[in-house]
Order: structure tokens, then sequence, then C-alpha cells
């Protein structure tokens, strides 16, 4: 058996140490490297909002009927007369059977409190339904016509759209062109230079519906007067809010 020399086995050993420590001292370098392309990432981010302003496709009217009765069966005989002749009047108009729809109906005791002994003297029965009207002309015949049909209580109309996605996809995208061209000003006065879009997040906006209230001639019983009501529409702003990210070297 040969013997290997000890001043070779110091030389492998010296040498095996030293590539080690070479290879810990590259594979630190590499890691550092790494973390300062990281550091060295600067991010701008930035809020905006886009806006288009439109005018409403639809109204939405909410139109009630109250009846009383000595009963609850009277109340609501009544009742049902005078919403099916509402009903059959807003779909002459031209309303389809989908846009008609019952959105609240109440039946309750009335009581007589004057002797202390709260006994019930009647019944009433309240019932709303909610016109949805594509045809903006309509709305003040439309209106006219619930009181002459039974209506005795109009509680506002809406205005608003069919398709209001189309509208906040187009304030959506004017918002993403008002915050590239902020970040655009914003790192043209920092001296750097404006990278990709690292993050993208929406927050609430959208659509309010107008309000239309309508005369005290058109919240009581009987409908008041006989004049057609003129309502307009107006427009509306849909807007949509955003926040935005940029790199920034």
């Amino acid at each position: 058996m040969q013997f290997i020399p000890k001043w070779l086995v110091q030389t492998i050993a010296a040498t095996v140490a030293t590539l080690l420590v070479v290879l810990t001292v590259s594979q630190l370098y590499t890691v550092k490297s790494k973390f300062r392309e990281i550091d060295d990432k600067h991010i701008i981010n930035i809020s905006a909002e886009g806006k288009v302003t439109v005018k409403p496709d639809q109204a939405i009217i909410n139109a009630g009927v109250q009846t009383d009765g000595a009963t609850a069966i009277d109340a609501q005989n009544a009742n049902t007369n005078l919403a099916n002749k509402m009903i059959a009047f807003v779909k002459g108009q031209g309303v389809e059977d989908k846009d008609v729809s019952t959105s609240g109906y109440n039946l309750y005791p009335k009581y007589d409190y004057s002797k202390g002994d709260g006994h019930i003297t009647g019944y009433s029965t309240n019932q709303t339904v909610t016109v949805k009207v594509n045809d903006l002309e309509k709305v003040g015949k439309i209106l006219d016509g619930l009181t002459k049909n039974g209506a005795n209580q109009i509680n506002g109309v809406n205005y608003t759209f069919q398709d209001p996605d189309n509208f906040r996809e187009q304030a959506r995208e004017a918002a993403l062109k008002n915050a590239r061209e902020k970040a655009e000003n914003l790192a043209r006065a920092a001296g750097v230079r404006l990278g990709k879009l690292i993050s993208f997040s929406e927050n609430a906006g959208g659509v309010v519906p107008m309000p239309y209230y309508a005369d005290k001639a058109y919240s009581g019983m009987g409908g008041g007067g006989s004049a057609v009501p003129s309502v307009e529409p107006g427009v509306q702003d849909i807007t949509a809010q955003i926040s935005v990210s940029y790199e920034i070297y």
C-alpha cells in the first residue's frame, strides 16, 4: 500500500478549501445582486378617475294604491281592482310584461284609540308597482294616466340606463388613460422613466340614479290636477375610480 505524502494531502486540502470559499463568495454575490435588483426597482402609485356624461334611457316609476275596507277582504278586493286597472293602463302604453312588477304589498288593521281600548275599525291594503319605461317621451303621460287609473301614490321617478355596463367600461378606459398621463407627468418631473404597469384595482363608483319627485297633486288620493307633468331626464355622470402602480427606473 502506497502512502500519500503529507505535503500533498495538505496541498489538496488547501485547494479544496479555497474552491469552497470562492464558490460561497460567488453564491453570496449572486444572492446579493438579486436583492439589489429588487431593492432598486421603484414604484409609483397613482389614483385617477374617468367620467362619461350621458343621457339616461330608462325611467323607473314606483306607483302605489292604498285602499280601505270594513274587512280585510273588502280592502284587498278594492285594492286588487285598482291595481289591475293601473297595470292594464301601463301595458296599454307599450310597457312590456317583464317591465312591470309588484314591489310591495301590505295589509294591516286600523285601530281607534279614542276610547283607550284600541279596537279595530277597518283594514288598509297598500300595493306598490314598479314600472320601467324605456320610451322617455311617454313618462309624463304614464304618470298622469297612473293617477287616473287607480294610483293614489307616486313615489318618485328614477332615471337610469338599460345597459350601464357599456358606459362603465368607457369610464374605466378614460380612468386608465388619465392614470397613464398622470404617471408620465410625475415621472418626467422626477427625472425618471416610466416602466410597465404592475398592479391595477378599481374603487367603488358607478351610476347614481337621478330621482324626480312627483308634485303633491300626484301623491294623494284621487290624483289631483289633470295637467300632464313635465319631467326631464337631464344627463348623468358615470364615473370609475382606479388605483394603479407603475415601475419607474
